[in-house]
C-alpha cells in the first residue's frame, strides 16, 4: 500500500500493472538504498534534489500530464517506432546507423544501471509521485530516455543538416529531460548521466569530428565489434546482478534489449557479408511495409513476455539469454528478413 500510493495519477488504465509492482518496489528499494550510487552520493544532494522534485511537482502538477505525453516521445517502444518508419521513409544512406548508435547507447546506460543500482526520487521519498505513464521500476541512473533521444533525434537533425530540426531536437531534449524530473521518474543526476552517453554516442556518429564509426555494412569487423560488446554488456548485467542463479529482467531491461539489438546488428552484418540486403519493394506501399514490421516487433515482444520467469519475476540466466536473442531478431527482422520476405512473395524490387 505505501507504494500504491505514489501512482496516484495513474489510475487511468494503470492501477492493475502498479499492483503488480509493489513486490518488485520493495526489493529495489532495498538494493538500491545499499548500491553504489548512493553509497558515494553525498546524502544532502540526494535531500537537496528530493527537495526539487517536490517543489516542481507541486508547482507544475497541471503539467503532470502533457510532461508524461511528452516523455513517452524518449521510451523504447516510440525510439523503436520511429526506427521503423525511418528504415521506410528516410534516405537509405540513413543506413543502419541510427539503429546500430541509439542501441550501443542505450547498452553503455544499462550497464551503468547493473553496477551503480540508483534508485528513483519516488523510492525514497512518499511526497513524490510517480507520474510517468510508462511506471519505470528498473534502477534509475543513467536516465534511459535521455540518453536515447541525444543519440538518435540529436544524429538525424545532423544528418539532414536542418537547423530547425536541431532546434527542434534541442528543445524536444530538454522538455524530455525535464518531463523525467517532473513526473518523478528521475533525478537530476540521472537526467545529467544520460545526456553525457547520448552526447558521446552522438558525437561518435558525426563524421566532422573524425570519430564516426562507419556503417560498412557486411563488415565482419563491424561484426566483431558488436557482438562483443553484446556479449560484454550481458556479461557485465549478469555477473554484477545474479542471486542464486537468477536476475530480474524487469531491472534491466535497457541493457538486455540494448545488447540484443547489438548481436542484431552483429548478425546482419554477418549476413550482408555473404549476400546484400535486398532493397526495399517498391510495389510495396509504404504504410503497407510499417504496418508488416510493427507486427512482427509486436510478435517478438509477446514472445518475450512469455519467457519463464518465477513468482517473484525472477528469470534463469538461460531465459535473459534467450531474451537478448530475441531483442536482436527485431534488428535482423526489420533490416533483412522483412525485405527477404517481400523477395520471395513475388513482390518487384527497384
Amino acid at each position: 500500500a505505501e507504494y500504491m500510493g505514489r501512482f496516484d495519477v495513474l489510475e487511468m488504465g494503470h492501477k492493475d500493472k502498479a499492483e503488480k509492482l509493489k513486490g518488485h518496489l520493495a526489493r529495489s528499494i532495498e538494493v538500491s538504498k545499499r548500491g553504489p550510487l548512493m553509497t558515494l552520493m553525498p546524502q544532502s544532494l540526494v535531500q537537496w534534489q528530493l527537495h526539487v522534485i517536490e517543489q516542481l511537482q507541486s508547482s507544475t502538477k497541471l503539467l503532470s500530464r502533457p510532461l508524461a505525453a511528452v516523455s513517452l516521445a524518449g521510451s523504447g517502444k516510440f525510439v523503436l517506432f520511429v526506427i521503423t518508419i525511418l528504415h521506410w521513409f528516410a534516405d537509405p544512406a540513413l543506413g543502419w546507423v541510427p539503429a546500430r548508435n541509439t542501441a550501443a547507447a542505450l547498452s553503455v546506460c544499462g550497464i551503468g544501471k547493473a553496477i551503480f543500482k540508483g534508485p528513483r526520487p519516488y523510492w525514497l521519498s512518499d511526497k513524490i509521485k510517480m507520474w510517468d505513464p510508462t511506471l519505470e521500476a528498473s534502477f534509475g541512473f543513467p536516465s534511459g530516455h535521455t540518453t536515447g533521444v541525444i543519440a538518435l533525434y540529436g544524429y538525424l537533425a545532423y544528418f539532414y543538416k536542418s537547423v530547425e530540426g536541431g532546434l527542434a531536437v534541442a528543445i524536444l531534449c530538454f522538455l524530455i529531460a525535464l518531463s523525467r524530473i517532473q513526473t518523478g521518474a528521475h533525478f537530476i543526476h540521472d537526467v545529467v548521466g544520460g545526456a553525457v552517453i547520448g552526447s558521446i554516442f552522438f558525437v561518435l556518429s558525426i563524421d566532422e569530428f573524425g570519430y564516426a564509426w562507419p556503417d560498412n555494412q557486411g563488415s565482419l569487423t563491424n561484426a566483431f565489434v558488436l557482438c562483443t560488446f553484446a556479449s560484454l554488456t550481458f556479461v557485465v548485467v549478469v555477473a554484477a546482478n545474479l542471486t542464486n542463479g537468477r536476475l530480474c529482467y524487469r531491472d534491466f531491461k535497457e541493457s538486455i534489449s540494448g545488447a540484443g539489438f547489438l548481436l542484431g546488428a552483429g548478425i546482419l552484418h554477418i549476413l550482408a557479408h555473404f549476400s546484400a540486403p535486398p532493397p526495399l519493394a517498391d510495389s510495396i506501399p509504404r504504410l503497407h511495409g510499417v504496418a508488416v514490421e510493427v507486427i512482427g516487433l509486436i510478435a517478438i515482444e509477446q514472445i518475450i513476455k512469455r519467457v519463464p520467469q518465477d513468482a517473484n519475476g525472477m528469470q534463469s540466466v538461460l531465459g535473459m539469454c534467450v531474451i537478448t536473442v530475441l531483442f536482436g531478431m527485431m534488428f535482423v527482422w526489420t533490416y533483412w528478413i522483412l525485405p527477404n520476405l517481400f523477395v520471395l512473395i513475388g513482390h518487384t524490387v527497384s
